[in-house]
């Protein structure tokens, strides 16, 4: 008679909390989604902002950026009268052993390889709900995606020959398509340097920072030994990630600091013992 009972209440309690439990995960379900909807509104409407900005900024030159102009273009003058050293002494480093340790570098500089790690940032920081994260993979994508847009355009632009083709350094303006003209900037190297950059500052840790740029340089020197660049092609391309990668995280910053900062204002009926009237809201 006790399990006889004991089964009836089972079956009566189990149908309601497995009811309860599906519509409790439901309910989380759908806010998850809401949440992660409205997050990828804000951050489509901070990749725009940040773009336009760039845009922008490529019209207002102020002193400070034609000091870091000048120094780029010095340095990128200097280091093309040793493109031929760099790349006869860089040739005479090659062993079996180095081109195992060399290949990190290419990885580290890989396109394919950031995009994940900006996906792995983005998706993961919201998964666990570690906005820090997410953002950060923000900022990654914003400034590969410019960086990505500005190198490319001037390898289509400058059209200089690959080391590996010997038709010498001073060969450029060889218009098209075609990738044994792109050498410079690095691809590579500006990639590379851009996430060092990013990833430094928001980490904000003198050794991870020296990790970075570090990982960074042997993509540099990864282009070199392996006869596709020429040392000024990464001189550019290094100066183009870090340049652009400190350029996003300044405009990131103004956008998230405009947004924060805008108010809201909220109108609506009110009605209590002593009349009726307007009440407001002020959001900020």
């Amino acid at each position: 008679m006790l399990k006889s009972l004991l089964q009836i209440a089972l079956f009566s309690i189990l149908p309601n909390a497995v009811t309860s439990q599906v519509h409790f995960d439901s309910k989380a379900e759908n806010a998850m989604n809401s949440g992660f909807t409205e997050d990828l509104r804000s951050d489509i409407n901070s990749v725009y902002a940040v773009g336009k900005g760039f845009l922008e900024s490529t019209f207002h030159f102020t002193s400070e950026d034609l000091i870091q102009t000048g120094f780029v273009v010095s340095a990128i003058a200097v280091s093309f009268t040793l493109d031929n050293s760099v790349r006869a002494g860089v040739g005479k480093t090659h062993s079996r052993s180095m081109d195992s340790f060399i290949a990190v570098g290419e990885k580290f500089g890989n396109l394919r390889y950031a995009a994940a790690l900006t996906g792995v940032l983005y998706f993961g920081g919201h998964l666990v709900g570690n906005s820090e994260t997410r953002e950060t993979g923000l900022i990654l994508f914003e400034t590969l995606l410019l960086n990505a847009f500005v190198t490319e355009g001037l390898k289509i632009a400058l059209g200089r020959s690959r080391p590996y083709v010997n038709e010498g350094h001073a060969e450029i303006l060889e218009l098209g398509f075609n990738g044994e003209n792109h050498s410079i900037p690095s691809g590579h190297t500006s990639t590379a340097f851009a996430i060092a950059t990013v990833l430094s500052r928001r980490i904000e840790n003198s050794y991870a920072s020296i990790g970075l740029y570090s990982l960074a340089c042997l993509t540099a020197y990864q282009r070199i030994y392996t006869d596709r660049h020429w040392v000024s092609d990464a001189v550019l391309g290094a100066a183009l990630g870090i340049g652009i990668g400190l350029k996003v995280i300044e405009l990131h910053s103004q956008h998230t600091s405009e947004q924060s900062m805008k108010r809201t204002l909220r109108i609506f009926p009110h009605a209590s013992s002593l009349g009726y009237g307007l009440g407001f809201s002020l959001a900020f």
